[in-house]
């Protein structure tokens, strides 16, 4: 009489057989790893020189693409926009980079970088550095149980998997990377500050051996000019008139061919500055900005206008007794 097979030791050995196939698939696809006969593993991929030689950065993440160009020493963004890039920003961006710390590494094979997601990369990075070399940097997948992600470096024949980087640089948007600072220069570096209304001079300090004066020469409160220096190249502008239509920026050069206010900086090396300071605004065509509580100002080393609220006007309605 044959016995009826015990239900229970069924799916007992149904159990080991899948988890033995799934064994067998883990060792035949998974990723091969270099060992130590085949490669050391580096600490780091960049090192702190390679970021002084960059004279060009792209960056391409979930937000956007982000070209940056370097010029006379200042960092300025070309895409999307032209404007003044935020130094601090590329200081991150590199760091972040030299800060990688490599924890091991793969063949750099088809399956490999599909299994990482480097065939799709989430986020490139591209540095063109003054000799003309490059540095192409593709990130993939993030793996949150080890908290590690993967790259590959254009010169280089490894899939790194890396400890998860310091700085998420693929959430940054264009707003982190816009400097909105009016004004580029340290306030330890200037020299001399005029102000004209029209023809006038209205204020005119200047630094000599150490002490500031006035244009008559009188000794001036140190504290006072040094705190307003402060204030005036801490200004920011929320707006930037970069992507004006012809109406506004009719509108724009009307209001500044006859400024309210023109101040001169000059600065240690003897480069002057010149801005020029509108009166208040009414409005502009397809802008929305309130009436009458704004002006305008424009900085000789700045290629595009900006829009301030009227309450920072006073920093120009100066004069060396108000020192």
């Amino acid at each position: 009489m044959l016995k009826k097979p015990n239900t229970s030791r069924l799916i007992l050995m149904s159990f080991a057989l899948v988890l033995c196939i799934s064994a067998l698939f883990t060792e035949l696809f998974r990723a091969p790893t270099l060992n130590s006969n085949q490669g050391l593993v580096p600490k780091s991929l960049f090192f702190q020189e390679n970021m002084h030689t960059a004279k060009e950065v792209w960056l391409k993440n979930r937000l956007g693409e982000f070209h940056f160009k370097k010029s006379e020493g200042r960092w300025n963004l070309i895409v999307p926009r032209k404007l003044p890039a935020e130094e601090k920003s590329l200081a991150v961006l590199f760091k972040t980079l030299k800060n990688i710390k490599i924890k091991k590494l793969y063949l750099k094979d088809p399956l490999t970088l599909s299994s990482f997601s480097l065939d799709t990369p989430l986020m490139e990075v591209k540095i063109i550095h003054e000799d003309g070399d490059q540095d192409e940097i593709k990130f993939g997948m993030i793996d949150s149980i080890s908290n590690s992600t993967y790259l590959t470096v254009s010169d280089k024949n490894s899939i790194f998997q890396i400890d998860m980087l310091d700085y998420s640089l693929e959430k940054l948007d264009l707003t982190y990377f816009i400097n909105p600072r009016i004004f580029s220069q340290s306030p330890m570096k200037i020299t001399s500050v005029k102000i004209f209304q029209g023809k006038k001079i209205k204020l005119s300090i200047d630094q000599k051996e150490g002490q500031w004066v006035g244009k008559n020469g009188r000794a001036l409160a140190m504290p006072k000019v040094e705190k307003y220096i402060e204030n005036l190249t801490n200004l920011k502008s929320d707006v930037i008139l970069d992507e004006m239509p012809n109406k506004v920026r009719k509108r724009i050069h009307h209001y500044l061919s006859r400024p309210l206010y023109t101040l001169e900086i000059l600065d240690e090396v003897g480069t002057k500055y010149t801005y020029n300071i509108s009166t208040i605004i009414n409005s502009f065509p397809n802008l929305k900005i309130e009436r009458k509580q704004s002006f305008i100002i424009t900085a000789s080393n700045r290629e595009h206008p900006y829009l301030l609220s009227k309450k920072y006007l006073k920093l120009f309605n100066k004069r060396d007794r108000s020192f």
